[in-house]
C-alpha cells in the first residue's frame, strides 16, 4: 500500500542516512484473484477500521481464509468452546493418541483420538499444554527428554523511538490517510556486515511508523490552552504527525523460561498455569539507545520538529510476539522440535506456532509461522503417504 506524504518524507530522510525504508508488507487483498474470490473475500476498500475485523475478508484471518478453505474439504469438524486439558499418550509406545479437553461452559470432560496431534494454540499456550502433558514415558512433559522446553522465550521489544511534526502540513485539509493498514518499515541495518557491526550489542532492530491523519488527535491531550485558540491549535496541528517505533530482537537465553506454576494455581478450569520468568538483557538495553538516537536523527533529515523521543523498553509480553520455548534444531538433546516441528520424542505431534522458533529476529513473525506450518504439513502429508506416522 502506497506511502503517504509524509511518510515519503521519511523515507527521504532515512535515505540521508543510508538507511532504506520501505511500504511494509500485509496480508491484505488490493486485489481479489480467483482463489479468494472463491471463498467470498473482496478487495480492500480502505475503511481503516482492521483493528475491529474485516466484514469483507480483505484482511487475511482464519475467519476469512482459512477456516472457509478447511470447510470446503469437507474434513473439518470445528469443536468450539473445548479447552485442552493435556496430550493423552498410550501407555506403552508413549505416542500421541489424542486430548483430553473440558467444555468451557459445561465443564463436562472428554477426549478426542487422532492418528496425529497438531499443536498451534500460541506460544506459551502451546508449550503450558506439553508441559502439562506428564505420563510414565514423559514425565517432565510431552516433548521434554531435553530438558529445554519452557526455555528461550523471547518477545520482540518496542518503546524506544521518536515522533513529532512536520511543520510543512500545518493546517492542511483532512484527508483519509488512515484507511489502510501499513506505515511503514524500516529493515534491520545493524550488525549485517563487517560496515554495520555495532560495537556495543548483537543482532538489530528495525522500525515501524508512519505519518498520516489518524481518526482520533491524540496530540489534542499534549497542546497547551483551552477555548476557542486550543481547538484551532489542534486542528492546525492534527494533520501533521510523524513517528517511528522500534521492534527489536532480544537474545535467545535459557533463563528466559516458563514453567507450570510450582505453586499450584491453575485456571477457571482446573489446568495448571505458567509461571513466566523474563527479562531484558544488557543487550537489549544497548540496543535500545542506538534505536532510540536513530529514531531522532531520522525525523530530523526528514524535515520533523517539535521531536520527543522515548528511551523505555517495552516490558517483555507487551508487544505479544512471544517466541520459543519448544525450539527447533538437529540435536534431540539441545532442541525439542526437528527442523518440520515434529516432536524429537513422540513423532505423531507437531507443534506449528511460534514456540518453534529459535530466536526472534526483528520482523513480525506471522508470515514466518505460515511458511513454516506450510512445510511441516507437507512433510506430515509425505510421511502419512509413506506409513511412516
Amino acid at each position: 500500500m502506497a506511502l503517504t506524504c509524509g511518510e515519503q518524507k521519511l523515507k527521504k530522510g532515512s535515505a540521508k542516512l543510508g538507511i532504506n525504508l520501505i511500504a511494509p508488507r500485509v496480508a491484505m487483498l488490493t486485489a481479489v484473484k480467483p482463489q479468494h474470490a472463491k471463498y467470498g473475500r473482496a478487495q480492500c476498500h480502505y475503511c481503516g477500521s482492521c483493528g475491529n475485523g474485516c466484514t469483507v475478508g480483505a484482511m487475511f484471518n482464519s475467519l476469512s481464509s482459512t477456516l472457509p478453505a478447511a470447510k470446503a474439504t469437507g474434513r473439518m469438524t470445528l469443536r468450539p468452546n473445548s479447552v485442552v486439558r493435556h496430550i493423552v499418550t498410550d501407555n506403552n509406545t508413549g505416542k500421541a493418541k489424542g486430548v483430553a479437553v473440558v467444555d468451557r461452559v459445561t465443564f463436562q470432560e472428554m477426549e478426542f483420538t487422532g492418528k496425529v496431534v497438531i499443536v498451534a494454540g500460541s506460544t506459551l499456550e502451546s508449550t503450558r499444554l506439553l508441559l502439562n502433558s506428564k505420563s510414565r514415558q514423559h514425565p517432565d512433559g510431552l516433548g521434554n527428554s531435553s530438558g529445554v522446553l519452557g526455555h528461550y522465550l523471547v518477545d520482540h521489544f518496542g518503546g524506544t523511538g521518536a515522533s513529532g511534526v512536520f511543520p510543512t502540513f500545518a493546517g492542511r485539509d483532512v484527508i483519509n490517510e488512515d484507511g489502510k493498514s501499513s506505515g511503514i518499515f524500516v529493515p534491520r541495518f545493524r550488525n549485517l556486515d563487517a560496515a554495520t557491526k555495532h560495537q556495543k550489542f548483537l543482532r538489530g532492530y528495525g522500525f515501524e511508523g508512519g505519518s498520516s491523519i489518524g481518526a482520533f488527535p491524540g496530540m489534542a491531550k499534549s497542546t497547551p490552552g483551552f477555548g476557542s485558540e486550543f481547538k484551532k491549535q489542534v486542528r492546525r496541528w492534527y494533520v501533521t504527525p510523524v513517528s517511528l517505533t522500534t521492534r527489536a530482537a532480544m537474545l535467545s537465553r535459557f533463563e528466559n523460561y516458563v514453567e507450570i506454576d510450582p505453586g499450584g494455581v491453575v485456571d477457571a478450569w482446573g489446568i495448571p498455569v505458567l509461571r513466566v520468568h523474563i527479562q531484558h538483557s544488557d543487550n537489549e538495553r544497548e540496543m535500545g539507545r542506538d534505536a532510540t538516537d536513530m529514531a531522532e536523527s531520522i525525523l530530523r533529515e526528514a524535515g520533523a520538529e517539535q521531536i520527543k523521543v522515548s528511551r523505555n523498553l517495552t516490558l517483555p509480553g507487551r508487544i505479544i510476539h512471544e517466541l520459543g520455548t519448544a525450539r527447533m534444531g538437529n540435536d534431540p538433546k539441545k532442541s525439542v522440535l526437528n527442523k518440520y516441528n515434529q516432536l524429537h520424542d513422540v513423532s505423531n505431534v507437531f507443534v506449528t506456532d511460534g514456540a518453534a522458533f529459535v530466536g526472534s529476529a526483528n520482523q513480525n513473525p506471522t508470515l514466518t509461522i505460515l511458511a513454516l506450518t506450510i512445510r511441516a504439513c507437507e512433510y506430515l502429508t509425505d510421511e502419512m503417504k509413506r506409513g511412516n506416522i
